[in-house]
């Protein structure tokens, strides 16, 4: 059941991204339209022209962002459409940091990505992955201060592809973080739901890091 009701989610999702990619078309066209009216308008005959330019460059920066999100959106509702795929983890990376952002900034911690020179890819399930990657992260800011920030690296090492999650901050005793962010049950679920996968999460090398590491893809 739990299959059909990721299917049902994510087709309705990504059916919605596709209607609001459509009226952030209009809305980008339409801007675009009064941009140009306004650039051959003689200076000084619209007394607020300059205002008016400054507002419609944020709105095209918006609607671009709005195009950036809802793409991403529509990307992850797919997921349930592919049990099995090869996935691109610097692009997954850059994936989660997006659609999670607001969730981190309401804790006052910033997500940030550093991708590979590669292009490191796995087969797995698309869904499940993503589903451990946001777990951890969600374990990790909840038990950050204000002002923290969690950096995701790709890593492609050996047999492996690996991401490693590096926090900085206020994080007191290392000892003492790691136990309560392993500790959190969402991470616990993570960390079976990546071992079915067949692959593992663990401390990472360095100080408060953390890596989920799964199979490199045979090329």
């Amino acid at each position: 059941m739990e299959g059909k009701e990721a299917a049902f989610l994510g087709k309705v999702t990504a059916g919605f991204t596709h209607e609001l990619k459509n009226v952030l078309a209009i809305i980008k066209e339409s801007a675009g339209l009064m941009e140009d009216l306004l650039s051959v308008t003689p200076a000084g005959a619209f007394p607020h022209q300059e205002r008016f330019s400054r507002a419609l460059t944020r709105i095209l920066e918006q609607v671009e962002r709005g195009v950036d999100l809802s793409t991403r959106l529509n990307r992850l509702a797919h997921s349930p459409d592919f049990p099995l795929a090869t996935i691109d983890l610097n692009d997954t990376c850059r994936q989660m940091v997006l659609l999670c952002e607001r969730f981190a900034r309401l804790k006052g911690v910033v997500l940030r990505c550093t991708p590979s020179d590669t292009n490191p890819t796995t087969m797995t399930s698309p869904l499940h992955f993503q589903m451990c990657l946001f777990w951890a992260l969600e374990s990790l800011w909840n038990q950050m201060k204000n002002g923290g920030e969690i950096t995701l690296l790709v890593e492609p090492k050996g047999e492996d592809v690996k991401i490693c999650v590096v926090c900085s901050g206020e994080l007191g005793s290392e000892d003492a973080f790691h136990e309560d962010v392993t500790c959190a049950e969402n991470w616990m679920v993570a960390v079976n739901t990546m071992e079915h996968l067949g692959g593992r999460m663990e401390k990472g090398h360095g100080s408060f890091s953390f890596t989920l590491a799964l199979p490199a893809e045979t090329k």
